[in-house]
């Protein structure tokens, strides 16, 4: 289980992010799978996936690379945080043989 904040009207706002529902703050808790386990499910490789996990796209794509090369070929990734942060995963997966096609940063 992850913890999102609770928000008024999340047909408008659709920034919420797990690092915001801090313990002190009203959050709602929804399943969470791991990436592996997700994409293991399916027969072959899947030729496109994308994630945005509001926040959380560092931590789980830094676990998850060997999953990706063996079961996607291409991916793109919303990121959020901080253009540092999104630098560095842009060269984790350069420096795990992955091919940049576009990078908005």
């Amino acid at each position: 289980m992850v913890r999102f904040p609770r928000i008024s009207n999340p047909d408008e706002d659709y920034g919420a992010s797990i690092h915001a529902a801090l313990p002190q703050t009203d959050y709602v808790e929804v399943p969470a799978f791991s990436l592996d386990n997700i994409l293991d499910k399916f027969s072959g490789p899947l030729d496109f996936v994308h994630v945005d996990i509001q926040g959380a796209e560092y931590d789980v794509m830094a676990q998850s690379m060997a999953c990706l090369k063996r079961n996607v070929r291409s991916i793109m990734i919303g990121t959020h945080k901080s253009l540092d942060m999104h630098r560095a995963l842009a060269d984790q997966f350069r420096t795990e043989g992955w091919v940049e096609v576009l990078n908005f940063d």
